[in-house]
């Protein structure tokens, strides 16, 4: 008897406390809505940006992508001779950069991951990578110690302020 009451108990605690860290810890559902409809336009855009980068060989430093409603363009204050340079879209790829225009203001690309920020405050974006939680935990030892996350999915965590 004591001991079913132990186990439940114990059994009841473990669901209290993962249901408080994923709430806590990975601050409870996504915002951004629908977007098991627009992740392709998304991993499009992703993999096109990384694809540059590893073309222009900046092995260790982040670009920054400003993205309008049919290109992306460089802006690297760095080397004021980058600034402004065009990437060259496909079709595909400039039909899938309206969809990311319409959220998100700029990029941060490097050869492990692309984190769309909707604006220059950095209090929300979507990361892209083959090991979103390492940017995320690099992310929060470097300089965003306060970020929260959501998991969207494998390779897509939502970031930022969200207050909870």
């Amino acid at each position: 008897m004591k001991k079913g009451i132990i186990i439940t108990i114990a059994i009841l605690l473990a669901f209290i406390v993962g249901v408080a860290s994923y709430f806590f810890v990975c601050g409870g559902e996504p915002e951004i809505e629908n977007f098991d409809a627009i992740s392709d336009d998304y991993e499009i855009i992703a993999t096109a940006s990384i694809k540059y980068y590893n073309e222009v060989s900046v092995k260790d430093e982040r670009i920054t992508f400003l993205t309008y409603d049919d290109h992306m363009e460089v802006l690297d204050l760095k080397n004021p001779s980058n600034d402004g340079v065009v990437i060259n879209l496909n079709e595909e790829e400039k039909s899938a950069i309206k969809t990311i225009y319409k959220e998100f203001d700029y990029m941060w690309v490097t050869k492990d991951y692309v984190i769309f920020w909707q604006d220059e405050t950095k209090y929300y974006g979507l990361v892209y990578s083959k090991n979103p939680l390492s940017t995320i935990w690099n992310m929060k030892s470097d300089w965003y110690e306060s970020v929260e996350y959501h998991r969207i999915n494998s390779n897509w965590y939502e970031i930022g302020a969200f207050g909870r």
